[in-house]
């Protein structure tokens, strides 16, 4: 129960049964609480501790806080908690660094980062793919104020949003290493952009682009990914020029930053579109 999608799950289950350990004995502080953590090699943020609270009471147990105090308002049975030292693997502690700089959105959307990196196999690989696209539309339609869906399915793209006359077609990939645009990625891409861009009755069957907004008119790309690595620029700027539309690609780190800030409205929604000039989408926080 205390962990089940997310990576580093034994690490992720000692810190939240710590959490509740710790609140089993008496009401206690964010603070409180992570000292508590200290004492079974658990070094975590406040900002992670409250989250984790979160989570536990959309699980169904009950924590209220009062007066900045926390209290558990069931009774624990039978808690264990290992006593040998279980480090944090990079995607926890990557996840924790984003955390404690998003101010404005839900952090159930730092999911994203689990998706994007994702080194599963199989069924189970195919499985995070779409939650990635599924929590990726999710975050633009309702968390932000896009119009738009998650698509996926054969011959269709991952996701599509569109704010006023504005529209991007977007390609979620789950790259563990590292995503650098590659030929098969790119052909794809630009095949749903050819698509759109026609609209001939039939090409594709299901005639995905039907789901853009009647008013819009300006169109770009992007890639949504772990992180970008090598010749991720030369690869989105000949996709432009064969396409005729800009587009970029965004590590999941700086989406998060990037949703943070329009949120906030310290970015407009204009901007937004206006980033896409075939390269990487980064954010200062």
């Amino acid at each position: 129960m205390l962990a089940s999608k997310a990576s580093g799950v034994d690490f992720l289950r000692k810190r939240r049964a710590g959490i509740l350990k710790a609140l089993s004995a008496s009401m206690k502080s964010l603070t409180d609480i992570k000292s508590y953590l200290a004492t079974i090699d658990v070094d975590t943020t406040e900002d992670t501790i409250k989250d984790d609270i979160i989570g536990l009471n959309n699980i169904g147990i009950s924590i209220k806080c009062n007066d900045d105090k926390y209290r558990l308002e069931d009774t624990i049975i039978g808690l264990e908690i290992p006593k040998e030292k279980i480090v944090a693997d990079n995607i926890i502690e990557l996840k924790d660094a984003i955390a404690k700089k998003l101010k404005h959105i839900d952090h159930r959307y730092l999911i994203l980062v689990d998706y994007a990196y994702s080194d599963k196999k199989g069924a189970a690989k195919n499985a995070d793919a779409r939650q990635f696209e599924i929590e990726t539309a999710n975050l633009f339609t309702k968390e932000l104020s896009f119009e738009g869906e998650q698509l996926g399915d054969s011959d269709k793209p991952d996701v599509i949003i569109y704010y006023a006359k504005n529209g991007t077609i977007i390609d979620n990939k789950s790259y563990k290493e590292g995503f650098s645009v590659d030929k098969h990625c790119a052909d794809e891409m630009h095949r749903y952009i050819v698509h759109n861009r026609n609209r001939t009755a039939g090409i594709p069957k299901n005639e995905w682009w039907k789901n853009f907004g009647a008013d819009v008119t300006n169109f770009t790309f992007l890639f949504i990914t772990s992180k970008l690595v090598g010749n991720y620029k030369k690869n989105l700027e000949e996709l432009s020029a064969n396409s005729g539309i800009k587009g970029g690609a965004i590590g999941v780190d700086n989406l998060l930053y990037l949703s943070d800030k329009l949120k906030n409205n310290d970015i407009s929604y204009d901007s937004f579109f206006d980033m896409m000039q075939n390269d990487e989408i980064t954010v200062a926080v």
